[in-house]
């Protein structure tokens, strides 16, 4: 699993930079079997079938989504709203393209279309009551991989591989 976590990291720096030029830098990844992402605001999730189930996952606080939207399409937004949602979606969808033409040679899988979940309110996260992702069974170990962005937030990347081999 970790062999994946090294691709999904450089490909998530390689589509920052080719988006706009905005460079990150990845933190140390660590493996966890909660369903939780974590109290994030706002969470894109693709999810991988065929010869790799799984899923791709990238949270990120209100904040982070907000000044990433203002920054690649412009405009200045104080709510996550659709133009928000969509680009979290697609840069994930991008992530998620991506690792799969390079897997190609290795396993055969799809994508499904992005699934964009948002924390109704900040209580909710207070509450722990963050952003769920059904990993797929049986237990897998997912991946979380953080990086910096604007020079001091955050985001993280999940990613969640069931191979034969890895099975």
């Amino acid at each position: 699993m970790e062999q994946y976590a090294s691709s999904f990291s450089d490909l998530c720096i390689m589509v920052f930079h080719d988006l706009g030029q905005i460079p990150i830098s990845m933190g140390k990844p660590y493996t966890s079997s909660a369903s939780i992402v974590g109290e994030w605001d706002i969470t894109a999730v693709i999810g991988l079938v065929g010869s790799v189930k799984g899923a791709v996952a990238l949270s990120m606080k209100k904040a982070v989504a907000l000044q990433l939207t203002d920054t690649l399409n412009g405009g200045t937004h104080i709510a996550i709203d659709k133009e928000v949602i969509d680009l979290v979606g697609e840069i994930t969808n991008i992530i998620a393209g991506r690792a799969k033409q390079i897997m190609e040679g290795e396993f055969r899988f799809d994508t499904a279309l992005p699934v964009v979940a948002v924390a109704a309110t900040a209580q909710d996260i207070v509450n722990g009551q963050g952003t769920f992702v059904n990993w797929p069974e049986p237990p897998v170990r997912n991946i979380r991989i953080p990086f910096t962005i604007f020079e001091t937030a955050c985001f993280i990347l999940s990613v969640s591989i069931q191979t034969p081999q890895l099975t």
